[in-house]
């Protein structure tokens, strides 16, 4: 086959010996959900709270499972995601999370 040049390889070298470690490292869970976050507006793995939990309950802030058990007319805390907002047109400037 005269005129026909030979096929370039795929990769620059096909060598295993030029594969590296990355230099950069894996981010903190922290910052991957910060990613996801941004990026996304939602995350697939653990909820960003989980992060929080011990401190959250360290002041006394209850999970959604345990408001259920509450007597009614107890005040309690909870912490949450603000995942959208309402503003109706009669709320007269109130915006409701």
């Amino acid at each position: 086959m005269s005129g026909v040049e030979p096929a370039l390889p795929l990769l620059y070298a096909e060598s295993a010996a030029l594969v590296g470690v990355p230099l950069l490292r894996a981010p903190l869970e922290g910052q991957d959900i910060v990613a996801d976050y941004a990026s996304l507006r939602l995350r697939l793995r653990r909820h960003p709270l989980a992060l929080l939990r011990e401190e959250l309950n360290r002041q006394g802030v209850i999970t959604h499972q345990e408001l259920w058990n509450q007597r009614s007319g107890r005040r309690v805390a909870a912490a949450g995601l603000v995942i959208t907002r309402q503003r109706p047109g009669s709320a007269r400037g109130t915006c409701c999370m």
